[in-house]
């Protein structure tokens, strides 16, 4: 609903709303601005609102924010000697975990922490208590920081380049959530808290489910890898932005660099090691993952790897099976839709993949982007025993894999699973990743401006919860392509993307949001990072290139 308004008077947008009949807006946009509901409007021309709930994304991470900050809220009330730290985890959720504030050691959370922590939340949020934001100095929030000893609020703020905090308040609590907010804790009712060893999982509404609460799905394999990776930033201090800035100024950006990709490279070998466990029959190897996750880096260095082993594998990208553009499928919108299963050609896909896992010559088709279609291909001879690395969107979709015995493949599915956080309530977002890294990488292969990358983004999420996240338990391995240091590298091709998005564009909030969130980082020099390192896909000088 878009509402047209002259003549304010100073009126709050939330009143306008109401006058509207529109109660349940968390925030709206205004002159395509964000702005809070007890934003009062200057009576200087006409002005066009535009109210967001959680079935809109950006809605949706306002919600996550301030339910984020109820957390902070009803914990420092009831767990006053435990420190909450919110992470992302399974089934879009958030994880959260306990520190005791004495001992700095991690703590299981009972059905007691539970329960309590629930409680106080319905309590604050039955009171629908005001959230009110006030400006005030760095050196304010940092003093302020300081009196009650968070010590990781202080660290990120250290960073913060501008000289001025929004900090929020509500019956007494103060803390700055990095997000815009909802104006009252009324508007927070929906969540569901569960125990998640050793935490708590927090689900909430979410716009790639029409502004629901999301079933939950256990996932396993995932919530395994992302508790790997978890331990892994926590045993190398690398789980904040503060941190990452100390490792970058004490040691230098070699050594941060350096062990982000021993890292990376530990996992190559542990999927090394579970290949050579099953080499004797595994004759695929399918490597899914969302958008920008370096599925195809991944999959060629993958391929050097085997062949230290003494194999030579053959690899194929599944977009050469896409079908011509004119036969293409048309998704209720009108438009041509590239991300269902049914723009490829799965017969002769299947068929070529048992072929060449029999060991026949094959010849495999190529796609022509340029032409928009199927032209001619490779002729493939498999060496005796050698695996065929496949990579694409649908590689661990049951249509693909169903149709061979598992003894014969090896799925793995790839993405960047961020475990950092900016301070304990606040962490970066995994989506938030691969747009920048997919906004750096589409200006540089294809000249498309950040606003366009931003503006077809919803279509890829959407594209991404039907065919990917469906299938990722399918995969026998889960590989993290997050590299802690890599929005350093990523912020000097990005910022003036980003900056260059004019603020009457429909993409201006994310890109604002995005510049925001850069600012905190260093920028790194390029010539520490390999040649052959997962990020090279997105900023250039890949020597697979």
């Amino acid at each position: 609903m878009n509402i047209q308004i002259s003549s304010a008077g100073g009126r709050k947008v939330e009143d306008i709303l109401r006058e509207n009949g529109i109660e349940d807006a968390l925030i709206a946009k205004v002159d395509n601005t964000l702005r809070e509901l007890y934003y009062r409007l200057p009576d200087d021309d006409i002005h066009q609102i535009v109210p967001l709930d959680c079935a809109d994304g950006e809605g949706t991470k306002v919600y996550e924010a301030s339910l984020r900050y109820l957390v902070g809220m009803a914990a420092a009330r009831v767990l006053p000697n435990l420190r909450v730290r919110i992470s992302y985890g399974i089934s879009k959720s958030m994880l959260l975990t306990f520190i005791d504030k004495e001992t700095n050691r991690r703590i299981i959370a009972t059905a007691d922490t539970r329960n309590r922590l629930e409680s106080a939340m319905r309590e604050i949020v039955a009171k629908d208590l005001p959230i009110v934001k006030r400006t005030v100095t760095k050196a304010k929030a940092l003093e302020y920081y300081r009196s009650i000893g968070a010590q990781d609020r202080i660290d990120a703020l250290s960073y913060r380049p501008e000289d001025t905090v929004h900090l929020y308040s509500c019956d007494g609590y103060v803390d700055y959530p990095y997000s815009y907010m909802v104006g009252r804790t009324g508007l927070l009712n929906r969540f569901r808290l569960l125990s998640m060893n050793p935490g708590l999982l927090l689900s909430y509404p979410r716009a790639e489910d029409g502004g629901e609460i999301p079933p939950l799905d256990s996932d396993p394999s995932f919530a395994k890898a992302l508790k790997r990776n978890r331990e892994w930033a926590d045993q190398v201090g690398l789980e904040s932005i503060a941190d990452i800035n100390r490792v970058y100024q004490t040691y230098g950006a070699t050594d941060l660099v350096g062990m982000c990709e021993a890292y990376c490279s530990e996992q190559y070998l542990k999927l090394g090691d579970m290949y050579r466990a099953r080499a004797d029959k595994c004759r695929l190897i399918l490597i899914s993952g969302p958008s920008s996750s370096s599925k195809t880096t991944f999959a060629k260095r993958l391929k050097t790897l085997l062949m230290s082993y003494g194999v030579h594998p053959i690899r194929i990208s599944m977009d050469d099976y896409y079908i011509d553009r004119c036969k293409l499928p048309v998704g209720p919108d009108g438009k041509v839709d590239l991300e269902t299963i049914s723009a490829l050609d799965l017969p002769l896909f299947n068929q070529h993949m048992l072929s060449l896992s029999a060991g026949e010559p094959t010849e495999v088709p190529a796609f022509d982007f340029t032409l928009q279609k199927r032209v001619k291909g490779r002729l493939l001879k498999p060496e005796p025993g050698a695996p065929i690395i496949v990579e694409g969107i649908h590689a661990l979709n049951p249509q693909i894999t169903d149709s061979l015995p598992h003894e014969l493949w090896l799925g793995v599915y790839i993405s960047p699973q961020v475990q950092v956080c900016i301070d304990d309530h606040n962490p970066m977002s995994l989506t938030d990743v691969r747009l920048i890294r997919r906004i750096v990488r589409d200006n540089r292969t294809r000249n498309t401006s950040a606003e366009k990358t931003i503006m077809t983004w919803a279509d890829v999420r959407k594209g991404e919860y039907e065919n990917i996240y469906p299938f990722q338990e399918n995969a026998d391995f889960v590989f993290n392509s997050y590299l802690s240091y890599e929005m350093c590298a990523l912020k000097r091709h990005a910022l003036p993307l980003l900056t260059y998005v004019s603020s009457t564009s429909p993409a201006f909030v994310t890109a604002n949001r995005l510049i925001k969130f850069l600012k905190y980082f260093p920028s790194i020099p390029e010539e520490v990072i390999p040649c052959n390192s997962l990020i090279r896909e997105f900023i250039g000088g890949s020597s697979y290139e």
